[in-house]
């Protein structure tokens, strides 16, 4: 059993860095595009880097050891059996000598500590911002319209709370220092978020970007938080029809805010920032998102890649075979 671990953690943890390394040369490579791409696809790009170091070796990891997950459940003979002794092979029923290695057992045992160590760690986190989000239900009235939930303090806040099912809090003084058109903005800005769902997207940026440089997945992060931001900025000045409206709003709001506040981590802030870059992009009300109406259909390319290697499993089985086992 040891040995099936084995096998697939070091494929795993091969594939995930080969692929960070891929993930953030195009992410750096990429950045003088980044004002051409609309909020929107911008953010889900930089998620899709941020998950593909973790998501693409699973998937690579599935298919490399779909021949042994064959003969394991009976669907096929014994996958070594069929090589003869032609060239090595990976097999997790029968894990090549090599896995014994004690550099190799380090390696795989070191990814699998960081990896659970990430992992632990933000649900930590999540785990305090749903019992946080569980107390304001318990203690925030919805409003008469059921739009968003009304925080009774003395503090400037307006927020989206929750992975899956989010809700729009406000607090009662930023309410009174709003006119009603304002309100409207900051209701159609979180409500936005609460659309997309932006805070699971981010959370599992963040959990998922762990073979990142520490340096360059912060600004990944900060990057994907400004996407969001804008793309909802975009959302409420087309619900509203005035770009001039949101971008006076921020600035209001911003201003209303004390230096010191401080925001829960785990919500997602309608004030807090990247304020000058919203408020430019909201100023350039003649921009062109060159690639934003493209006609090639979303996810078109990864699903049909995936499809790709799921029916030539066993060239690229192979392949990756030969590949690996010249690197040891």
């Amino acid at each position: 059993m040891w040995g099936i671990i084995q096998s697939i953690v070091v494929m795993f943890a091969l594939f995930a860095f080969a692929i960070a390394v891929v993930a953030q040369l195009t992410y750096l490579g990429m950045q003088r595009y980044f004002p051409r791409l609309s909020p929107e696809r911008r953010a889900r790009l930089l998620v899709l880097l941020s998950v593909s170091p973790v998501l693409i070796s699973l998937i690579l990891v599935v298919i490399i050891f779909i021949p042994s997950i064959m003969t394991l459940i009976g669907l096929a003979e014994d996958h070594c059996l069929t090589h003869g002794n032609h060239h090595a092979h990976l097999c997790f029923l029968h894990p090549p000598a090599f896995i014994h290695n004690p550099w190799i057992i380090a390696l795989s045992s070191l990814v699998l500590f960081s990896v659970l160590l990430r992992m632990t760690q933000a649900l930590k986190e999540i785990r305090h911002g749903q019992r946080l989000l569980g107390q304001l239900k318990q203690n925030c009235p919805k409003s008469s319209d059921r739009s968003y939930r009304l925080i009774n303090a003395d503090l400037i806040l307006a927020c989206s709370m929750g992975l899956f099912r989010p809700e729009i809090f406000i607090s009662r003084k930023l309410k009174e220092s709003l006119s009603p058109d304002e309100l409207k903005v900051i209701l159609a800005h979180e409500a936005a978020h609460t659309k997309r769902k932006d805070f699971l997207l981010i959370f599992l940026a963040k959990l998922f970007s762990v073979f990142f440089i520490p340096k360059l997945s912060k600004r990944v992060m900060s990057d994907i938080d400004l996407a969001c931001e804008q793309a909802c900025d975009d959302y409420a000045s087309r619900q509203l029809g005035s770009q001039l409206l949101v971008a006076k709003t921020i600035i209001k709001v911003q201003k209303l805010m004390p230096e010191n506040n401080k925001v829960p981590h785990y919500a997602m802030n309608f004030s807090d920032t990247h304020i000058s870059q919203r408020v430019t992009l909201l100023a350039r009300s003649n921009r062109k998102n060159k690639l934003h109406n493209g006609i090639f259909p979303r996810y078109v390319l990864m699903g049909s890649a995936f499809i790709f290697l799921l029916i030539n499993y066993n060239t690229f089985h192979h392949y990756i075979e030969s590949l690996y086992f010249s690197l040891f």
